[in-house]
């Protein structure tokens, strides 16, 4: 039973970070799209506050993405070197 719980939480922890990284991307583009949209861009006007915010949000978004990408990056060699470590004292 506990091994049960024990692997639906790794799933839920493992999933989450694709979560995370899949908001890290969404939700700065979409604030960007609606500051321009509804407080910056008139309505009779081309919407280029819209597609500019929008455009910086998503670049912020990748920014968060890539750092996070390389953190995981650099966790993961890590672990893999004290895996590697611990298995040859064995």
């Amino acid at each position: 039973m506990f091994r049960k719980i024990n692997q639906q939480s790794k799933s839920i922890a493992e999933s989450s970070k694709y979560l995370t990284m899949g908001l890290e991307i969404f939700i700065p583009a979409v604030l960007g799209a609606l500051i321009g949209h509804y407080w910056i861009d008139n309505p009779d006007e081309t919407p280029i506050w819209t597609i500019v915010l929008t455009l910086i949000g998503f670049l912020i978004g990748m920014y968060n993405l890539f750092k996070i990408v390389i953190a995981l990056n650099k966790k993961d060699k890590n672990d893999r070197n004290n895996n590697s470590n611990i298995d040859k004292f064995n």
